[in-house]
């Protein structure tokens, strides 16, 4: 069985449009140098591999791939510059908004 099946397009596009949310947060979190912005990071990334897990598809889904990559840079340099978090976090936030869309019916 497909584990896609498993799992309806409708929650797969809401996890993502509330995943917009997570990479928001992020935003401020380095700003203010919030000292649990690491292990913020560290649960959201362990719950998408979890959700990678369940659908399939989004381990051969770029855009997936791309807001792993993300996270990971941000987890290991959690000092770097304010500009490049919020290019990061903005772009992550696109990502999310084009698989979500991806699973719209």
């Amino acid at each position: 069985m497909n584990s896609t099946n498993i799992v309806s397009p409708h929650y797969i596009r809401s996890y993502f449009l509330n995943l917009v949310n997570a990479f928001y947060k992020i935003l401020p979190m380095a700003e203010n140098k919030e000292p649990t912005r690491v292990g913020y990071m560290c649960n959201l990334r362990r719950e998408m591999l979890g959700m990678q897990g369940l659908i399939e598809a989004l381990g051969r889904n770029t855009g997936f791939l791309s807001l792993l990559n993300i996270l990971s840079f941000f987890i290991d340099n959690p000092d770097c510059d304010e500009d490049i978090v919020r290019s990061d976090v903005f772009k992550a936030i696109s990502i999310c908004k084009h698989i979500a869309a991806e699973y719209r019916r």
